[in-house]
Formats: C-alpha cells, sequence, structure tokens
C-alpha cells in the first residue's frame, strides 16, 4: 500500500524522534497498535493535518491498522 510520511529535516519522525532509513531500504515495526506502535502513516486526504519539513512516499506492507 502506498503512504505518506511527514518528517522534519535529515528522515528524523516528528513525535518518535527516530531517524527513517535511507530510500529504498525497510523500516520495520516490532509491534503495531494503533496511535502508540507502529510505522505511522498517511493518506493523502490526511496530508494537511501533518503538515512538515519532508514529504516522503512509503510503501507499507503486513498488518496495517488505519485510524481516523
Amino acid at each position: 500500500m502506498i503512504a505518506y510520511k511527514f518528517l522534519l529535516e535529515d528522515r528524523v519522525a516528528p513525535f518518535s524522534g527516530s531517524t527513517w532509513p535511507e530510500p529504498g531500504e525497510w523500516l520495520e515495526a516490532e509491534v503495531v497498535d494503533l496511535c502508540r506502535a507502529g510505522v505511522h502513516a498517511c493518506k493523502v486526504s490526511d496530508l494537511p493535518y501533518w503538515l512538515r519539513s519532508e514529504l516522503w512516499e512509503v510503501e507499507l506492507d503486513g498488518e496495517i491498522v488505519a485510524g481516523e
């Protein structure tokens, strides 16, 4: 599934402070728990609410839990 992720400069996640991997590398989550743990990404319609420095297109695989 293609989704989108806003990051701060240098690929830093705005809430966790984690540095995302270089393009082409995978980021894996050990646990998926809505709004608590996992890889968080947006649908196009969600983008205006999460504006940050960098917008990345990401590919999600595995368990996907959709939230509001």
